[in-house]
């Protein structure tokens, strides 16, 4: 990546409570545009890095509730978007393209499985339960310490969320996403 997409993208990071941190050594190889757009977002952050040409973005929610709004960069999409949110729970994690909308949660009890939803045009309510068949499945993986309990409240770890290589290659101009722990 040369310089000056580096320089661009930590800038537009760090104009919306991101950084451009993560690992040493490991940039942000995809240019993309993050704004935190929730309710709480003056608690919230997010660290961007790309490891393989994929843009993998730490989201730390003091609330645990919380949006941003994700925009490609003049190149386009990167190869691959991550999400590693830092939560005790997900109960939801949304992306939201166009008149599309996918759904992901980790169920709060053992052992913990996955939902996926897609909203849009199929169903009676507009929305599809999906499997991992799907090339619109969201993948949420539980990812913990050595040593950590894996079980929720999740004290050391996090859930890393990756969004469908269909969703960016369908070239949307915004990704909205959401992120709720524990519905209240």
């Amino acid at each position: 990546m040369d310089m000056r997409r580096f320089a661009a993208l930590a800038l537009a990071l760090a104009a919306f409570g991101c950084t451009g941190a993560g690992e040493e050594g490991l940039p942000p190889a995809g240019y993309v545009t993050l704004e935190l757009t929730g309710p709480r977002k003056g608690t919230d952050r997010i660290e961007a890095w790309s490891r393989e040409g994929a843009v993998i973005l730490d989201v730390y929610s003091e609330s645990g509730i919380g949006r941003a709004d994700i925009s490609p960069g003049p190149q386009g999409w990167p190869s691959g978007l991550v999400f590693r949110l830092h939560l005790k729970g997900l109960e939801s994690f949304s992306v939201k393209f166009g008149e599309f909308h996918l759904d992901s949660s980790v169920l709060s009890r053992a052992p913990y499985g996955q939902l996926c939803e897609f909203q849009g045009r199929k169903g009676p309510d507009g929305t599809t339960r999906i499997t991992e068949a799907s090339s619109y499945w969201m993948s949420a993986v539980m990812v913990t310490e050595e040593g950590a309990s894996r079980k929720i409240p999740l004290e050391e770890g996090y859930f890393e969320v990756t969004v469908p290589r269909a969703v960016l290659a369908s070239g949307p101009d915004m990704l909205r996403v959401q992120w709720i722990d524990f519905y209240r």
